[in-house]
Protein backbone atom coordinates (compact mmCIF):
# COMPACT_ATOMS: atom_id res chain seq x y z
CA UNK A 1 0.00 0.00 0.00
CA UNK A 2 2.89 2.41 0.94
CA UNK A 3 4.67 1.52 -2.78
CA UNK A 4 1.38 2.34 -4.92
CA UNK A 5 -0.01 5.53 -2.49
CA UNK A 6 -3.03 3.65 -1.66
CA UNK A 7 -5.41 4.58 1.61
CA UNK A 8 -5.88 3.16 4.79
CA UNK A 9 -9.33 2.01 3.43
CA UNK A 10 -8.47 0.87 0.25
CA UNK A 11 -8.68 -3.18 1.54
CA UNK A 12 -12.16 -2.21 2.87
CA UNK A 13 -13.73 -1.81 -0.54
CA UNK A 14 -11.68 -4.46 -2.34
CA UNK A 15 -14.50 -7.08 -2.84
CA UNK A 16 -17.16 -4.85 -3.31
CA UNK A 17 -15.04 -3.06 -6.15
CA UNK A 18 -13.94 -6.80 -7.50
CA UNK A 19 -17.69 -7.85 -7.43
CA UNK A 20 -18.79 -4.53 -9.24
CA UNK A 21 -16.68 -5.55 -12.10
CA UNK A 22 -19.54 -7.28 -15.09
CA UNK A 23 -18.54 -8.98 -17.78
CA UNK A 24 -18.52 -5.55 -20.48
CA UNK A 25 -15.47 -4.13 -18.17
CA UNK A 26 -14.00 -7.31 -18.47
CA UNK A 27 -14.31 -7.61 -21.97
CA UNK A 28 -13.50 -3.43 -22.67
CA UNK A 29 -9.89 -4.58 -20.31
CA UNK A 30 -9.20 -7.21 -22.80
CA UNK A 31 -9.55 -5.38 -25.98
CA UNK A 32 -7.49 -2.48 -24.72
CA UNK A 33 -4.56 -4.51 -22.87
CA UNK A 34 -4.27 -7.91 -24.89
CA UNK A 35 -2.34 -7.96 -28.49
CA UNK A 36 -2.69 -11.39 -29.60
CA UNK A 37 -0.22 -10.20 -32.67
CA UNK A 38 2.45 -9.63 -29.96
CA UNK A 39 2.07 -12.70 -28.13
CA UNK A 40 4.49 -15.61 -27.61
CA UNK A 41 3.72 -18.93 -26.27
CA UNK A 42 6.84 -20.92 -25.38
CA UNK A 43 6.49 -24.63 -25.04
CA UNK A 44 9.48 -26.82 -23.87
CA UNK A 45 9.61 -30.50 -24.31
CA UNK A 46 10.91 -32.62 -26.65
CA UNK A 47 11.07 -30.76 -29.91
CA UNK A 48 11.23 -34.13 -32.46
CA UNK A 49 7.93 -35.48 -30.29
CA UNK A 50 5.90 -32.45 -30.95
CA UNK A 51 7.10 -30.36 -33.44
CA UNK A 52 4.28 -31.78 -35.76
CA UNK A 53 1.23 -31.12 -33.40
CA UNK A 54 2.45 -27.66 -33.17
CA UNK A 55 2.87 -26.82 -36.76
CA UNK A 56 -0.91 -28.28 -37.28
CA UNK A 57 -2.02 -25.91 -34.39
CA UNK A 58 -1.52 -23.52 -37.21
CA UNK A 59 -0.12 -20.90 -34.06
CA UNK A 60 2.12 -18.76 -36.08
CA UNK A 61 6.09 -19.34 -36.85
CA UNK A 62 7.62 -21.49 -34.90
CA UNK A 63 10.89 -21.58 -33.83
CA UNK A 64 13.93 -23.76 -32.21
CA UNK A 65 16.92 -22.71 -30.12
CA UNK A 66 19.76 -23.96 -32.01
Amino acid sequence: MAVYDLPNEWWHAYRSRLEAVGPGDVLEAARELIRPEEAVILVTGDAARIRDALAAADLGPLEEPT
